[in-house]
Formats: structure tokens, sequence, C-alpha cells
């Protein structure tokens, strides 16, 4: 009877570590990130969100603050793009131009050589 005692509860001992643990593993959200703020604790906040340690406390930028900053960001990467893409754009033209005068160069060396 006293092993059963012990075994029980070696048993729910362990379950209860089982569940301790399972519990303190997070999924963080997708478009969310985890930052650790001591020694085990965790903030989850938006992925590329600013933080600023006042004292003892954490702050995160607001939703408004982020948003700005982001949209800003984005405006920025958006402009970037629009350039990256007139400069290819360019040079498509320019090979066409260039594979355009090659081919009527072929066509006149051929006409040539059946004359």
């Amino acid at each position: 009877m006293k092993r059963l005692k012990i075994s029980f509860c070696i048993v729910v001992l362990l379950f209860l570590n089982f569940a301790v643990f399972a519990e303190s593993v997070q999924k963080v959200p997708e478009g969310m990130e985890a930052i650790r703020i001591g020694g085990s604790a965790e903030l989850i906040v938006p992925k590329g969100a600013k933080t600023r340690r006042v004292g003892a406390q954490i702050i995160v930028e607001g939703t408004k603050e982020y948003m700005s900053r982001r949209f800003s960001e984005m405006e920025k990467r958006l402009a970037a793009m629009e350039e990256g893409q007139k400069t290819l754009m360019k040079e498509i033209e320019s090979l066409k131009n260039i594979i355009e005068k090659q081919e009527a160069e072929k066509t006149s060396k051929a006409e040539n050589i059946k004359e």
C-alpha cells in the first residue's frame, strides 16, 4: 500500500512538472516577437516595435507611433523599389534597342550575301 502511495505521488509530481513546463512554452503569434525583459520574463510585441527602459519599467511604443513609423519605412522602401524598377525598365529598353540593331544588321548582311 505504501508503494502505491509513493508511486502515485511521483506520477502526480511528474504530471504537474510537465503541465508547468508546457504552460511556460508559449507560441508567439504570427507577426509578433517575444522580447526578454528580465531573467525569464518575456513580453510579446509586434515585430520591429521599439522598446525603451525607464527605470525598472519597459515601455513599448504606442500603436500610433508604431504604425506611423512602419508606414514611413514602407513608403521609403516603396520609393526605392520604384526607382529600381525605373532603372530596370531603362536597361530593358536599351537591351531591346541593341537586339533590334543586331537583328537589322543580320538581315542586311543576309540580303547583301544573296545579291
